[in-house]
């Protein structure tokens, strides 16, 4: 039989009918964490570690991507900064009603995770987000072009379901020409380390956005503590 959302579509995600999928919020990020036994009362350098590292780790199961290790230079701050993932990107373009291959970026998508409530310029050390945009908008071709310059650069950030992205992230993110994605997790209420994400949402829309394909699409991941 046919279920929408355990009858209760406000609260649960069901698109097709088989499976309940359920926003997935800071405070049950925490309890899933706590059920696993991994985490303990007073412990809360360690505790933050084994949740983001859980949580960053799930994340490249979705988008099928290894841990990057590439550091990326930036003129915000003096030291590097490392995206948890970068994914290629391809982007077309229309000509005489066809799609066409334009150029070809090896580093085009930076995708970052965060558990916390908030994001904004700091991320989680002082100047980090903004010194990852920063680094995105300067990535090259294979044509020689700059990323920002041209409107290609993306940087996907993937949070809980009630984190906000700060606005002045999302300035900054505008005046470097980057595309600023927001995804937000989902558990599986019948298996909470089974999460997914709901489709991004483009926080600084232009009027016109270049045709792009990635060469990733979101997928499930799990939580392991």
């Amino acid at each position: 039989m046919y279920a929408y959302a355990a009858n209760n579509p406000v609260r649960y995600i069901d698109p097709d009918g088989r499976e309940n999928w359920q926003p997935l919020k800071y405070n049950d990020l925490w309890w899933i964490a706590f059920q696993s036994r991994k985490i303990h009362e007073g412990q809360t350098a360690q505790n933050n570690q084994i949740v983001g590292s859980a949580f960053e780790k799930a994340v490249g199961q979705i988008f099928g991507l290894p841990k990057n290790t590439v550091l990326f230079n930036s003129s915000v701050r003096q030291s590097s900064v490392i995206p948890d993932f970068t994914a290629k990107l391809l982007v077309f373009t229309y000509s005489k009603n066809e799609v066409k291959f334009s150029d070809f970026y090896v580093h085009g998508i930076f995708i970052e995770a965060k558990t916390s409530k908030s994001v904004g310029l700091d991320g989680s050390t002082p100047g980090q987000m903004k010194a990852m945009v920063d680094a995105c908008a300067n990535q090259i071709s294979y044509k020689g072009l700059v990323s920002g310059k041209e409107g290609d650069a993306r940087l996907y950030i993937i949070t809980l379901s009630d984190a906000v992205i700060s606005d002045e992230l999302k300035t900054y993110a505008t005046s470097r020409n980057v595309s600023l994605y927001q995804y937000k997790a989902m558990y599986d209420k019948d298996d909470v380390s089974r999460i997914k994400l709901s489709p991004g949402i483009l926080l600084n829309p232009k009027p016109t956005m270049d045709f792009f394909i990635s060469t990733r699409e979101p997928g499930e991941g799990k939580l392991t503590f």
